[in-house]
């Protein structure tokens, strides 16, 4: 069925980066929030999933991912961040 990428509320708080990653991105929020990352491919299955804490940045590994296109969402409280990111080959 695949995934919409959308973003709720105009400024979330929320940074993912790089868009193009060959082994790491990075999520950042408001310290002293919570909550979950998930990265899916477009077809929809649930490939990462790693809980926040609260020290507003996480790390995620993506080296062990085949290349290709993927949507990282972000749910950090009450807020809900979606973007595409492309993993290229090592």
């Amino acid at each position: 069925t695949g995934i919409r990428v959308i973003t709720t509320g105009r400024d979330t708080g929320i940074d993912i980066w790089p868009t193009i990653a060959r082994s790491t991105f990075h999520v950042r929020w408001p310290a002293g929030d919570e909550g979950e990352v998930r990265e899916y491919t477009l077809s929809g299955e649930l490939v990462l999933q790693s809980e926040t804490g609260r020290h507003g940045n996480l790390d995620l590994d993506v080296s062990m991912l085949s290349p290709g296109m993927y949507v990282v969402q972000a749910l950090i409280e009450q807020k809900n961040i979606a973007r595409r990111i492309v993993i290229q080959p090592n």
